[in-house]
């Protein structure tokens, strides 16, 4: 779980390759949203406030749209 002041969604990709499991904006963060947070990912699932969802999936495909060939 990392909580920031901003992030972009180059930054978030690369946290997320180095394992990150949830993300919370600092401005963000009252008790209640970061036990929440925690609390789903360590269930092992992810957390990411709703408006950066988009902004990662759209990065993801514009970066596989640059690959050679077919991703398994």
């Amino acid at each position: 779980m990392l909580v920031v002041a901003d992030v972009d969604e180059t930054k978030l990709i690369d946290a997320a390759e180095c394992g990150l499991a949830g993300l919370a904006r600092r401005a963000d963060a009252t008790p209640d949203r970061l036990v929440q947070a925690i609390t789903t990912a360590a269930r092992g699932d992810g957390y990411l406030p709703d408006d950066l969802v988009n902004g990662v999936l759209e990065a993801f495909s514009r970066l596989r749209a640059r690959l050679p060939g077919p991703v398994e």
